[in-house]
């Protein structure tokens, strides 16, 4: 009589213990086992095996948790994503299946500058499947003279400026004037 009164005891204070660590354990040290299995292996509660079903919180980038679906009792904390495409791109940034995160979008791999009017010039992304094109005011370098003579005027002698974009090379003629010293040999400066 004293053995099953014994291990009544046993049972009722093992009973005691489990529903103290149910009602006021809610961090994941709660004495069980390492779950560091797959990411969708686990199912089962570490506080309650009846209860089934997992959900999952996002942990940012690195990983989300997996918590039992009935009481939120923690069952791992960093648990990589599953993710829906191999690598984020700029055109679609990857999903966690699991946790819904979405990871930020790849940049942009732009390409050479080209002329696009007389004020701009355009890039346009290289990646696969990406149409994104930026505009942007030209850069110009310094300005420099072109001397030629004028066939069409008595083979008189002139000198155009001119500035160059640094991007993409678009030439821009600021001036134009006769040559006053009428001299091939004239740096441009003979105005001045």
């Amino acid at each position: 009589m004293k053995k099953i009164l014994a291990l009544i005891l046993t049972v009722l204070m093992l009973a005691n213990i489990c529903m103290f660590a149910y009602a006021h354990d809610s961090v994941i040290d709660d004495g069980c086992e390492d779950y560091s299995v797959s990411p969708t292996a686990l199912t089962n509660c570490p506080r309650d095996p009846n209860h089934a079903g997992v959900v999952y919180s996002s942990n940012g980038i690195n990983g989300h948790a997996i918590k039992c679906a009935i009481c939120g009792a923690g069952i791992q904390v960093a648990v990589p994503h599953v993710w829906d495409i191999a690598q984020s791109t700029c055109t679609r940034a990857q999903k966690c299946t699991l946790c819904n995160y979405v990871a930020p979008k790849a940049d942009h791999n732009w390409g050479s500058f080209l002329m696009y009017d007389h004020q701009r010039h355009s890039q346009s992304c290289t990646n696969s499947g990406c149409s994104a094109t930026e505009l942007g005011a030209h850069s110009y370098g310094p300005a420099y003279y072109l001397t030629y003579r004028n066939l069409s005027e008595n083979n008189e002698i002139y000198h155009d400026i001119w500035m160059d974009c640094l991007d993409c090379g678009y030439e821009k003629e600021i001036d134009n004037y006769r040559c006053l010293e009428q001299s091939m040999a004239c740096d441009g400066h003979c105005n001045n």
